[in-house]
């Protein structure tokens, strides 16, 4: 979605009002855009998974014992499928 808002791509009036606010950006600005962006996100579902960690009933197994891992460790979602590696 954020490439596709920095490249132009869409045409509904709420990602117009974005391409038109990042089109004047460097592409080194746009690249920027997108990593904190990425960051941002990483951010919200690191904190996310923290809280559910702390809530262990509300996992649904004792065998997910520590979420942020699945997700940012070692062989997690992140290293395996992300298209923005965390560096």
């Amino acid at each position: 979605m954020c490439e596709g808002i920095l490249e132009g791509r869409f045409d509904s009036p709420g990602h117009r009002e974005y391409q038109t606010l990042f089109a004047g950006l460097t592409d080194e600005a746009k690249r920027d855009v997108q990593r904190l962006v990425a960051y941002c996100i990483d951010g919200g579902i690191n904190d996310f998974l923290h809280a559910l960690q702390r809530e262990t009933d509300v996992l649904p197994s004792k065998a997910v014992s520590n979420p942020t891992n699945l997700y940012f460790g070692s062989g997690g979602w992140v290293e395996r499928f992300s298209k923005y590696p965390r560096s």
